[in-house]
């Protein structure tokens, strides 16, 4: 063997072996931000019509999950995505309903097949078919709507998607049909499990913001950091068997999105079940006297009918009062409100605290 030879050879193992070292790296990171999330896609039988209002009966049976995070910053974001996912024989459908507070800024100015997408206000599906953490099939899609799709990261592949949206002063909505043969599989029996995540790219505030609902670090493309949905059968009930197998398959703790909250699952089953009004409402009784503090406000508004900043206590006093409403009544919370008012909460008690000071500054000067 020459010396250019085995100098080839020693630049083609060290090739080989870094490349092997990133792949160990990158399994060994799967699931590195825990616990995980799982959706669930139930079958169901009747037309579903691509037209963006999703009120066919089919979507009454899906199970919807909101939750979406800062992917660049974290914590919840109040400008909420809601999610829901079934299947027929023929296709899987996503429906999602983007909340969005300016939509007169909406960036929606893409209008050709595989264009920059990802510049405008879109929404971003990602299928991780194999469930290997490797490779991921894309859909990106704005308010147009504007499809680009790709296999591997390859803008090349194209597929046949059914596609519409809708728009109203509170948000835009999408309807989206992927056909099993446009994915090229046949439809997944019930119990399995693909890879999976929705992310949304909002260019409404000065600076574009990254959500996620499971959280991707910042990059929608890691694949190893996706959330998974669960295909169940036309009925579904989470209870310690169909845990046990999801956990099997998925490996890692993870918090399963359920119809009125979720379940964390772990090895021996259901760790624990939470609704999403009992959680608002443990964390707006936590939240850093926030009840007293609204207190202490209206009573100085009410004693003081000039007082400064009038117009601000009015609108912390309406959003507190959306915010109460929503962690003290009955019965089930919808996942995006849940989401919303999450979101809210530290909002609302640093604002409230702000003007908390004004208020008592205001006060000294009118009585000096």
């Amino acid at each position: 063997m020459t010396m250019r030879t085995k100098l080839e050879v020693a630049l083609s193992l060290a090739v080989g072996l870094t490349a092997s070292m990133a792949v160990a790296q990158q399994m060994e990171e799967v699931h590195s931000v825990t616990p995980a999330k799982a959706a669930v896609c139930v079958l169901v039988d009747g037309p579903i019509s691509v037209d963006g209002v999703l009120d066919d009966a089919p979507w009454a049976s899906a199970i919807p999950f909101s939750g979406f995070t800062s992917s660049t910053q974290g914590g919840l974001v109040p400008n909420t995505t809601r999610v829901m996912i079934v299947r027929d024989a023929e296709a899987l459908y996503f429906g999602i309903r983007c909340g969005e507070t300016h939509m007169d800024k909406l960036v929606a100015t893409k209008t050709s097949r595989d264009s920059s997408v990802w510049s405008d206000d879109c929404v971003e599906l990602f299928l991780d078919i194999e469930h290997q953490h490797r490779s991921f099939t894309q859909l990106v899609i704005n308010s147009v709507p504007t499809v680009y799709d790709a296999r591997d990261r390859s803008g090349t592949w194209d597929a046949e998607w059914q596609v519409a949206s809708a728009t109203d002063d509170g948000g835009w909505t999408l309807e989206i049909r992927m056909s099993w043969a446009s994915l090229e599989i046949a439809p997944p029996e019930p119990g399995g499990i693909w890879g999976m995540n929705v992310c949304r790219e909002r260019q409404t505030e000065q600076r574009k913001e990254l959500h996620n609902w499971a959280d991707v670090q910042g990059n929608f493309h890691n694949v190893w950091l996706f959330g998974h949905l669960f295909f169940a059968n036309v009925q579904f009930e989470m209870n310690d068997t169909v845990a046990e197998k999801m956990y099997a398959a998925i490996e890692v703790p993870t918090k399963v999105y359920l119809r009125e909250g979720y379940a964390l699952i772990g090895p021996g089953g259901i760790a624990e079940k939470h609704g999403y009004r009992e959680l608002l409402r443990d964390v707006f009784n936590q939240a850093r006297g926030l009840d007293e503090m609204y207190g202490e406000l209206r009573e100085a508004y009410r004693a003081h009918g000039d007082l400064l900043f009038r117009d601000q206590f009015d609108d912390l006093q309406e959003r507190y009062r959306d915010l109460q409403r929503a962690a003290r009544g009955e019965g089930p919370l919808d996942p995006a409100e849940w989401s919303r008012q999450m979101a809210m909460v530290g909002t609302l008690a640093d604002e409230m605290e702000n003007l908390s000071w004004r208020v008592k500054v205001a006060l000294l000067l009118k009585d000096a």
